[in-house]
């Protein structure tokens, strides 16, 4: 079976001769695919995918959601990331709808399309460092409802993509500092923003002055901290300071 022949079967099948999942029938090299219960489907749509849905009783076909990612997405602090993916309801005339159970500071979502097809696009731009993840339910109007999750990691890290030139050029003084910092060899306009050993920001503050700012963090805990400066043309360097009393 397969191409040109006998469709073949994807699916998945837990192994208890209950729960299993009928991703569709194959029998062409193209991309097209209406699910599961649908027509015949092509090979290509297969193509790295990963495919989210669910089990429910007999009488309704879950809806499922798609994309061409991995479950974790690396990305970069304050540095923006978008992609789609894509849900579908498997039955003629079904209406999908969702509702997001968890979404991180700093993404946005944007919907392409209605009824049983819909494009959802996500852009983020990170707001700390680490793990953080977005959840999404959605659902068809089949009977029974059943709904099915979206789930998706983002793990967030400082950009490695550093002007060496400006990174050389900045200067923060004093180090250790005991709350006054002051900032050298940067240009007018650019952005300071300071954040935790969690990745959490803490300060922020646009340099007027040419050539030299200071930076007021009296009322911050010490510690290590990170700052980040970033000029007019979105480039960014990144110094360590600590922070005594």
């Amino acid at each position: 079976g397969g191409v040109g022949g006998v469709p073949s079967t994807v699916g998945v099948n837990k192994g208890d001769g209950v729960n299993f999942y009928q991703v569709g029938l194959f029998d062409s090299t193209n991309y097209a695919y209406d699910g599961s219960v649908g027509l015949n489907d092509g090979v290509d749509f297969l193509d790295y995918k990963s495919i989210y849905f669910d089990a429910c009783p007999n009488g309704n076909t879950p809806a499922i959601a798609f994309d061409s990612l991995c479950d974790t997405i690396p990305v970069y602090l304050l540095v923006n990331t978008n992609y789609n993916f894509d849900m579908l309801a498997l039955e003629n005339g079904q209406v999908l709808t969702y509702s997001v159970n968890h979404a991180p500071s700093g993404l946005t979502l944007n919907q392409n399309g209605s009824g049983s097809s819909l494009r959802i696009g996500v852009n983020y731009t990170p707001q700390s460092l680490g793990l953080d993840s977005l959840v999404i339910a959605f659902q068809d109007n089949g009977i029974p409802t059943k709904t099915t999750f979206y789930k998706k990691y983002f793990f967030s890290t400082m950009t490695t993509s550093v002007d060496q030139n400006a990174s050389k050029n900045l200067k923060i003084f004093p180090n250790p500092s005991n709350g006054m910092l002051s900032i050298s060899g940067y240009s007018a306009g650019s952005i300071a923003r300071v954040f935790s050993l969690q990745g959490v920001k803490v300060a922020e503050k646009k340099l007027t002055e040419n050539e030299t700012d200071k930076l007021d963090l009296s009322n911050l805990a010490e510690g290590v901290y990170t700052i980040q400066l970033t000029d007019t043309r979105g480039i960014s360097v990144f110094k360590k300071f600590v922070l005594v009393k």
